[in-house]
């Protein structure tokens, strides 16, 4: 479920859930803690003007933003019983 959030998120966004300068970090433990222990911007945060242009939202489409941060999140949480 957390792979497909992931996927989710990048085709909305265009990238991961975090930035490649977060996980930039040295050392594989940091890049762990930083993916368990923070949480990613809403995909609705991430959006530019042409990304909405491409997928067809528009800025009155608020409801639809909600819905999709809802379920892109819901599938990135981090605890998996809550997935």
């Amino acid at each position: 479920m957390y792979g497909l959030g992931v996927l989710l998120y990048e085709l909305l966004t265009g990238g991961p859930p975090f930035p490649r300068a977060e996980l930039r970090h040295p050392g594989l433990m940091e890049q762990l803690r930083v993916v368990r222990e923070c949480e990613p911007k809403r995909p609705s945060e991430r959006l530019t003007p042409g990304r909405r242009a491409l997928l067809g939202i528009g800025n009155h489409h608020t409801t639809a933003l909600a819905e999709l941060d809802w379920l892109v999140l819901k599938c990135l949480e981090k605890e998996r019983a809550r997935r």
